[in-house]
């Protein structure tokens, strides 16, 4: 006897259809950084508070004065929110009753919409390991605003993007919207020559100018939010912090820049370094401060030009990494493509990742990095609901959680 499909066995077969090793593969796949950073899925407290230390204990080869100068270890406490991110897709009420007989159909008729949730969040989970939580996606890159075409500085950032998305500006990611919030939405989309089409003028929205920052609506709706996680760019800020930190609980890591921080080096500082020797100096800094880097992201035309620097004489590895369930059992393994750099002191694996801005590489330690969740990230949400104005049900694909750096001295930057 023949069952209707209700929102019941829908929920069932959607979590059938996309168990939590398709999930974890989908996300995982392409985003190398996101795939191999630690993570916990116990991030269950409104804020997790930990301790960066930056000095030791007093010590001294003369016991007495090894006593009178003594003083405790320093540390700064940091107060690590969760951001969160959702991703919603629909199916109409006709197709799940026409698939009521038939469990195939059902499959066919959720696969296209659930893949698209996958691919959005896992996308914003890869982009955002790189990113400083405001959920910035490129930078505007033309002179002229009286078009509604928009060039973006870096083209490789056009992947951010895709027709019917909903933009907002501001100055950069510390500034007010630009014109209370308006709107501009993607009409289509230009990778080759790294633009796209908007919905009306550039020069539409008030004060709008050449270098502004672009953020999908909701992401970024107050000056210097950070709603979404913070990666490398908060972390290992491109400056070195000179206050307290908001969106670290006011920690003030300006006592100890690099110690709490990170290293950071550009082309400015260190001129004229290609990427191999820049890899090269952030290891042999990073070893200095008494750590050994084990990994590098580069952007994948950074990347394209590391092998052609290395004239053939490139050593490439494949790296195997397993994903763990909830309960901590390997559901599924990912592979990722790396070339291996001997450096003084370190080997670092050399990963082509197009998350990665390509005017900047990261070098790191990936054990003291880990990304903490309130359970996986991301997962269904279990309630499929009707959509009151529409014959359609909704369902729901999010994550709650934040990087975490545990320490500074350990990673490092290099921007040309």
């Amino acid at each position: 006897m023949a069952t209707n499909v209700d929102l019941t066995s829908f929920d069932y077969a959607l979590k059938i259809l996309y168990d939590e090793a398709r999930v974890m593969t989908a996300v995982c796949a392409e985003n190398p950084a996101y795939a191999r950073m630690p993570k916990s899925t116990k991030f269950k407290e409104r804020k997790h508070s930990f301790v960066m230390h930056y000095g030791s204990p007093a010590r001294s080869a003369t016991f007495a004065k090894a006593q009178a100068n003594r003083y405790p270890s320093k540390g700064v406490e940091c107060l690590l929110t969760r951001g969160h991110d959702y991703s919603i897709g629909r199916i109409d009420t006709e197709t799940m009753l026409a698939s009521e007989d038939d469990p195939d159909m059902m499959r066919r008729a959720t696969e296209v919409e659930a893949d698209m949730a996958m691919l959005a969040l896992g996308n914003s989970l890869g982009r955002g390991v790189f990113g400083n939580g405001s959920g910035a996606l490129g930078q505007i890159n033309q002179s002229s605003l009286d078009t509604t075409t928009l060039t973006l500085k870096d083209p490789g950032d056009i992947v951010h993007f895709d027709k019917g998305q909903v933009l907002v500006f501001a100055a950069d990611a510390s500034s007010a919207l630009r014109d209370s919030g308006k709107t501009l939405t993607v009409v289509s989309v230009n990778e080759s020559a790294g633009t796209m089409v908007l919905s009306a003028k550039l020069n539409t929205v008030t004060a709008l100018a050449t270098l502004d920052s672009i953020f999908t609506e909701g992401d970024y709706v107050t000056a210097a939010d950070r709603l979404l996680p913070n990666g490398f760019d908060a972390w290992i800020p491109a400056t070195a912090p000179a206050a307290a930190e908001t969106w670290l609980g006011s920690a003030d890591r300006s006592v100890a820049p690099t110690k709490l921080a990170g290293h950071r080096h550009t082309s400015t500082t260190d001129p004229g370094l290609t990427t191999l020797e820049a890899i090269h100096l952030l290891s042999a800094r990073i070893k200095r401060s008494g750590f050994s880097a084990d990994t590098a992201y580069l952007g994948t035309d950074r990347f394209r030009k590391l092998i052609v620097e290395l004239e053939g004489k490139a050593m490439f590895t494949k790296e195997v990494v397993p994903i763990k369930g909830m309960s901590g059992e390997i559901i599924a393994e990912v592979g990722f493509d790396a070339i291996v750099v001997h450096t003084g002191g370190a080997v670092v694996k050399c990963f082509p990742e197009r998350n990665c801005p390509e005017d900047t590489l990261w070098v790191v330690r990936n054990d003291t990095w880990e990304f903490m969740s309130m359970g996986q990230a991301p997962r269904w949400v279990v309630k499929q609901t009707p959509v009151s104005d529409a014959d359609q049900i909704e369902f729901r694909l999010a994550y709650w959680g934040n990087f975490k750096m545990k320490i500074g001295a350990a990673n490092g930057r290099y921007d040309w």
